[in-house]
């Protein structure tokens, strides 16, 4: 009912839905044993999907998660839940979230979720991109140095998404406005600056290399 009243009422207005998320338990890379799984069974996903797509025949359903571009055992998981929807066709693409920081993941690593992506068919979303300066603990102000190490970071991010071929592009979502409101700085319990504008609303080098990117 969820599913179905909701996709409905915003059918035509909604371009794409992310209909399942985090589906996947880190280390045993089964799926999470969840109140869904739980009450509705292990095919609980392909049901969702289907829903969604009998709501809404022409939005684009996406399945989003984390930690796919370097943990290959969690990527592959992945790819095996999007496999068996593809069977049915209700799948149009994979969400990535994109949590990283100015060394880790590699470009290659990043590339591996794109490859998987393209080669069946489907839009890549670069869902949720921030870029941590401080993964390491070792600042308690950004530094010139890391500001110019995250431009370059985010520039060659965005290149790689825009080298994507057109018909498998979707988005590239920034994960918060302000340094400041962002996530992490809870969420690790030190100070980071991993957006494209900081605390007074100002522009930061990383946005001239999110623009720099798309020259």
């Amino acid at each position: 009912n969820y599913i179905t009243t909701v996709v409905t009422r915003y059918a035509g207005v909604v371009r794409s839905w992310d209909v399942v998320n985090e589906a996947i338990e880190d280390g045993s890379n089964q799926l999470r044993n969840n109140v869904f799984r739980q009450r509705m069974g292990d095919d609980y996903i392909k049901k969702c999907y289907q829903w969604a797509r009998n709501a809404d025949p022409n939005a684009l359903l996406f399945y989003n998660d984390y930690n796919l571009t370097f943990d290959a055992g969690k990527q592959a998981a992945m790819f095996a839940i999007v496999d068996d929807l593809l069977v049915d066709n209700l799948i149009d693409g994979v969400g990535a979230q994109m949590h990283i920081d100015i060394f880790f993941p590699s470009l290659a690593q990043i590339q591996s979720v794109v490859d998987g992506t393209v080669s069946r068919g489907l839009k890549m979303h670069f869902a949720e991109l921030d870029v941590r300066v401080n993964p390491n603990n070792d600042l308690t102000a950004l530094t010139m140095q890391r500001e110019i190490a995250q431009q370059d970071r985010v520039r060659e991010i965005v290149e790689l998404y825009d080298a994507i071929p057109a018909a498998n592009k979707f988005a590239i979502t920034i994960w918060g406005m302000r340094d400041n409101e962002t996530w992490l700085i809870d969420f690790w319990g030190q100070p980071d600056w991993p957006l494209l504008y900081d605390s007074s609303f100002q522009r930061k080098k990383a946005y001239t290399g999110f623009l720099e990117a798309l020259d």
